[in-house]
């Protein structure tokens, strides 16, 4: 079952539609899908009385908003995923593997299966089930055309404490990206806010005055003819932080279609070039800091190679 709940707190949000509102704070479903759940009686509004909600019932202060999706509802089937993956590290709480690109971390609409959770039902006998139904041993996602390191939660201690890292922002996230252009800075930070593109729900964008803060550092470390290759360390962790502050500086992610990345010329791509390299947080249980490492796989390597010898 997915539940969600949320409360009306801010005046820019009184008065909004409620299928509206939810389209925007809810990634998984489409705002249509939300009108059909809304319909269905899934989503209430306690203070808006018996009769049955409407999608298009205005939202007023204090309002809260309660989302009880059914898991028949969401059309998914977790069943183990006969896929071996590779994993740096294993013990009775957490392990950290490699999530290659292009996969999804967790079921959603349009990808029911063969995702990350499916494959991780099948290489781990046990998996934390503090997380929604359909993201057992979930504590953090990458996108699905970035690869790279993820730490996933054996038991339910792990998860909680785990979580509260990610939440404190005491986790170290490092990644690898190819970038179209070559910003004017060879080291910066990147403090702008983010929030959601009022024009395209589907994305997000720099947003001074209604974003939640969002700090980005990079380092320029390899140049070449219209690209470079940068080192980011991300503070925050919003959704698409890294595509959508490159995107702001004119200097999309390679490959990133969705927010202008998608270069003209001889440079073809078989994904979006992002990779998380570096992954550094406490034990869950020991308390110990661990600090891990994985290099791009072979498609980022090969991108590399043909732009330093453009010749070849």
């Amino acid at each position: 079952m997915y539940k969600n709940k949320f409360v009306i707190k801010s005046d820019e949000n009184v008065g909004r539609r409620v299928d509206k509102f939810l389209a925007e704070r809810i990634d998984d479903f489409s705002r249509s899908t939300l009108q059909k759940f809304i319909k269905e009686g899934y989503v209430q509004v306690p203070s808006a009385g018996r009769n049955k909600l409407k999608s298009s019932y205005p939202l007023k202060p204090e309002d809260e908003i309660i989302v009880n999706i059914p898991e028949n509802e969401l059309s998914t089937r977790l069943e183990p995923w006969e896929q071996e993956l590779n994993k740096i590290y294993e013990d009775a709480d957490i392990a950290v593997i490699e999530k290659p690109a292009p996969l999804v971390v967790h079921p959603a609409p349009g990808h029911e299966e063969k995702t990350l959770v499916h494959a991780l039902l099948y290489n781990f006998d046990k998996l934390a089930d503090e997380a929604a139904e359909t993201r057992p041993g979930i504590v953090h996602r990458l996108d699905r055309e970035t690869s790279g390191l993820l730490v996933i939660a054996k038991s339910n201690r792990a998860y909680v404490e785990l979580k509260g890292q990610f939440k404190n922002r005491k986790v170290k996230k490092i990644y690898r990206a190819l970038l179209t252009g070559v910003p004017e800075h060879r080291r910066a930070k990147i403090d702008a806010p983010i929030g959601r593109d009022p024009a395209r729900r589907t994305k997000l964008k720099v947003r001074p005055h209604k974003g939640k803060r969002a700090v980005t550092r990079y380092k320029l470390t390899e140049k070449f003819s219209g690209f470079c290759q940068a080192k980011i360390k991300i503070e925050t962790g919003r959704t698409h932080q890294i595509r959508v502050h490159f995107s702001f500086l004119g200097h999309p992610v390679v490959g990133d279609k969705k927010y202008g990345g998608s270069q003209g010329g001889e440079l073809e791509t078989p994904r979006m070039m992002l990779h998380a390299q570096n992954l550094g947080f406490y034990h869950p249980v020991e308390k110990e800091w661990m600090e891990f490492e994985l290099n791009p796989p072979e498609d980022f390597n090969k991108i590399v190679r043909d732009l330093s010898d453009p010749d070849d």
